[in-house]
Parts: structure tokens; C-alpha cells; sequence
């Protein structure tokens, strides 16, 4: 799911959330991948970025945050980009 979150700072960011339903129950946290920046127009994201619709989430910026900090659900990612998201992160963790 794609969610407004609150990391820290004056604003609010959109976030790709990568677990389950388990995972926070048990811990009260999340994991998420912020949003990225596109830089321009052609942009070939790097491996570790995934791209969902018009947005880009890095990777390399995974985060786990208490899950009270999810404000507004802006989105469902397709299944397809989700699990390949959830590859790519285990990669990031081990």
C-alpha cells in the first residue's frame, strides 16, 4: 500500500509499504521505502528504485516506523510490483 507518511521533518511523504499485516501487530512498526525524486523525463530508475504509476520509491532508504505515523492511504501498488519491492528489500537487509 502507498501511504502519506510522517518520517520526520515539516512534511509528509509517501511511502511504500513492503510488510504484511504480521509484522506491525507484533512490533507496532512498518516498513517502509520513501518516495524518490524523478530527476527528468526518460529517467531508467537504478535497481534498487521502483517505480508504481507516476512515483519512484527508493530502496536504499529502507525504514521501519511506528505504524501510527501512516496518515492517509493513497494508493494500491499492483501485486507484481510489490513482491518484486519485497525481492529487492531482502537483498537490501541480508
Amino acid at each position: 500500500m502507498i501511504y502519506l507518511a510522517d518520517i520526520g521533518g515539516e512534511s509528509r511523504t509517501r511511502v511504500l509499504v513492503l510488510n504484511g499485516r504480521r509484522f506491525p501487530r507484533a512490533t507496532g512498526r512498518c516498513i517502509v521505502a520513501p518516495d524518490a525524486e524523478v530527476p527528468m523525463v526518460g529517467y531508467r530508475p537504478a535497481p534498487w528504485e521502483i517505480e508504481c504509476e507516476d512515483m519512484l520509491f527508493s530502496l536504499a532508504f529502507l525504514l521501519t516506523i511506528p505504524e501510527s505515523t501512516l496518515w492517509d492511504r493513497v494508493g494500491e501498488p499492483p501485486v507484481a510490483v510489490l513482491n518484486r519491492a519485497r525481492r529487492i528489500a531482502t537483498r537490501f537487509m541480508f
